[in-house]
């Protein structure tokens, strides 16, 4: 016959000492690939698939100077709050530099793009190293959304896997993805094996899209 539960000293009722949390099996890689088929089957939206048109080339060397090095823009003469000589464009509150080219506002990371490379990037500018303010050319590389979404949550990994954190408070690891400008959960584990084994499935199976370059 079993016996009932203690009581806690205090009369509260015992609680576990582990929360539920789960292991990398089969069962388990298929949910998460039938998750990733759902997600690459969404539309990519619109704001993704076309920023604002940049300015032509001839008129960007007109206005800036371009520091390759420093990966800033300099103005070619004084116009405005444009000091001819010195950089150009202010921090916006989401980490990126702004500037203006014939009162239209850009990101300087893609006029910084097309200055080096001469043409208009056909994706989404990617700091590769994930600082936004770092615009030296070496350190941006032309993307499509699913890409740029890869790198965007690199900062607030804990455990040196990119989309694998340790979570204080269910005392388990967290797996996620970036996808469409969104953190997808691939859900908590036991192990911190278990949580990249789900990280690295999502990224072969949502981030192959060797069929989409060659279409």
């Amino acid at each position: 016959m079993s016996r009932p539960p203690k009581a806690a000293p205090s009369g509260r009722r015992l609680l576990p000492t582990k929360a539920p949390g789960q292991t990398w099996t089969a069962a388990r890689e298929r949910l998460v690939i039938e998750l990733c088929e759902k997600l690459r089957a969404e539309p990519i939206p619109k704001a993704e698939i076309a920023a604002r048109p940049l300015p032509t080339l001839l008129r960007l060397q007109e206005v800036f100077t371009l520091d390759g090095e420093a990966g800033v823009l300099l103005a070619r003469r004084n116009c405005g709050q444009m000091v001819r000589g010195r950089p150009t464009g202010t921090l916006s509150t989401s980490g990126y530099r702004l500037v203006f080219v014939d009162y239209v506002q850009y990101k300087s990371h893609r006029i910084i793009w097309k200055m080096a490379h001469g043409r208009d990037p056909k994706g989404c500018i990617d700091h590769i190293n994930g600082e936004r303010d770092d615009n030296r050319p070496s350190n941006l590389r032309d993307v499509l959304p699913v890409e740029n979404s890869r790198n965007r949550h690199k900062s607030t990994s804990n455990s040196g896997v990119l989309g694998v954190s340790w979570c204080r408070s269910s005392k388990r690891w967290q797996a996620t993805i970036g996808f469409n400008n969104r953190n997808i959960s691939l859900g908590s584990y036991i192990k911190k094996t278990c949580a990249v084994a789900a990280r690295q499935c999502a990224e072969r199976h949502l981030y192959n899209l060797d069929e989409v370059r060659a279409a």
